[in-house]
């Protein structure tokens, strides 16, 4: 790969998927990785902290990838905000950037940024999304592990019901179709030729005139966005 995109891996969350995440950037070979928003989930180190050493493990890996000459760039997301502060700066090899622009190989500029810029509720209530994400954290996941050992013992596979209840919300408010509007409207407005992001924790490729790409996330859908050697972007899936 010429270069990978991840975003929302949500460390510090106990839904974060460690081990896919792990599993992906071991098989990882690229020129250059970009890490869009949400890496670590500064909204739960609050209180009594979780963290367990598969998710330091990631920040290594990460930060070994910069000290093997892959050139990473961290563009920060709403969860950690925080980072924003050392827009322009490198930080253990990672060139931390509110927002970048990627040329990809067939000469397309795209315009890389989390995308909680473009969430309409995100603007106008932040205090309510964040109290919604600790409710998620309490709530859903528990009866998620719950379900999920009930369908394991009957043999059926898994299910997220995070997964369900996001998909189920856009259908019923289009508010995924406002946010990608949003996003392609906003980068063909600063002459960029796509976008590139992540938040909404829905992964898409979609070619046209201003393109929309989202990397997903590695709480339900496990997905990154690659670009081959000749600019063709797509989703890859982690399995395990």
């Amino acid at each position: 790969m010429r270069s990978a995109f991840i975003s929302d891996t949500h460390l510090a969350s106990r839904g974060c998927r460690s081990g896919a995440i792990s599993a992906f950037l071991d098989g990882l070979e690229c020129e250059r990785l970009f890490v869009v928003g949400d890496f670590v989930d500064c909204w739960r180190l609050r209180g009594k902290v979780y963290f367990p050493s598969s998710h330091l493990e990631i920040v290594m890996r990460v930060l070994d990838l910069a000290d093997r000459g892959v050139e990473v760039t961290y563009v920060p997301g709403n969860h950690d905000a925080v980072a924003h502060a050392y827009d322009g700066q490198a930080l253990g090899g990672v060139r931390v950037m509110s927002e970048a622009v990627h040329q990809t190989a067939d000469g397309r500029r795209l315009w890389i940024v989390h995308g909680d810029q473009f969430d309409r509720i995100e603007r106008s209530a932040p205090l309510v999304c964040m109290i919604g994400a600790a409710a998620n954290e309490h709530f859903l996941h528990r009866a998620n592990a719950a379900v999920n050992q009930w369908r394991e013992r009957r043999g059926k596979p898994s299910v997220s019901l995070l997964a369900e209840l996001r998909a189920n919300t856009k259908r019923m408010t289009g508010a995924q179709r406002e946010f990608e509007y949003e996003a392609t409207s906003r980068a063909a407005e600063a002459g960029h030729d796509g976008v590139i992001c992540g938040h909404v924790h829905a992964p898409a490729a979609i070619q046209g005139e201003v393109g929309y790409f989202n990397c997903g996330d590695w709480i339900d859908s496990c997905t990154a966005l690659v670009e081959d050697l000749d600019g063709e972007l797509r989703l890859v899936r982690q399995l395990s």
